[in-house]
């Protein structure tokens, strides 16, 4: 079954909507903050949302340490 190119249209713009007043500047970061201002520049790098996968194997590893620690 195919969703018509208005429907499409529409639940894009729905995502994008929803996207963007969940990235909302005034909701994440203090006043005088933008996303811009935590933009790479001038040898500056910030953290990245990406390198929060680097937990879950973490998380694994700290199980399998645990359970071989309780046997």
């Amino acid at each position: 079954m195919s969703v018509p190119t208005e429907g499409r249209a529409h639940e894009e713009g729905m995502l994008r909507t929803l996207s963007d007043w969940f990235w909302w500047d005034r909701l994440w970061l203090p006043g005088n903050v933008t996303w811009s201002d935590l933009q790479d520049r001038d040898g500056r790098v910030y953290a990245k949302a990406a390198d929060l996968w680097v937990t879950l194997p973490l998380a694994l590893l700290f199980m399998v340490v645990r359970q071989i620690f309780e046997m």
